[in-house]
């Protein structure tokens, strides 16, 4: 008969896996996504929703000011780019932990449904929501 000593290692086992497991999908969602990265510094997550006359991209991405984005479009693909920097009062400081990506990103969506123009943009609570009208 096993003794709890033997359960708490099962346990400690088996949380250790699962932590590994996480940073695995997150490095290989952040590193390894054929045709969706460049050679940007990340990849801001997305959601990609359509309407009736349009196609709406949601991109996540904390901190970035709308000057630092720039938004491509030719009708199949939008191209999202920009930067994010560290704020200017913790550049110097000692850094403990950095889970929020900063540098150049580029995102590359392919549109489920031909668009004609980019019919609104709007950078609000850390996403830039893009609206394209539908053929």
């Amino acid at each position: 008969m096993a003794d709890n000593s033997d359960h708490l290692n099962d346990t400690w086992m088996w949380e250790r896996a699962r932590s590994l497991i996480d940073q695995t999908d997150k490095l290989q969602k952040q590193f390894a996504q054929p045709g969706q990265r460049s050679s940007s510094g990340w990849t801001p997550p997305i959601d990609v929703l359509e309407t009736k006359t349009e196609v709406v991209i949601l991109a996540a991405i904390p901190g970035v000011c709308q000057d630092a984005i720039s938004i491509g479009f030719d009708g199949e693909v939008v191209t999202i780019r920009g930067e994010r920097q560290m704020p200017a009062p913790f550049r110097r400081d000692i850094i403990h932990r950095i889970e929020i990506p900063n540098g150049r990103f580029e995102r590359r969506i392919v549109l489920p449904a031909p668009c004609t123009e980019v019919s609104r943009q709007q950078l609000t609570q850390g996403c830039l929501l893009i609206g394209l009208k539908k053929r």
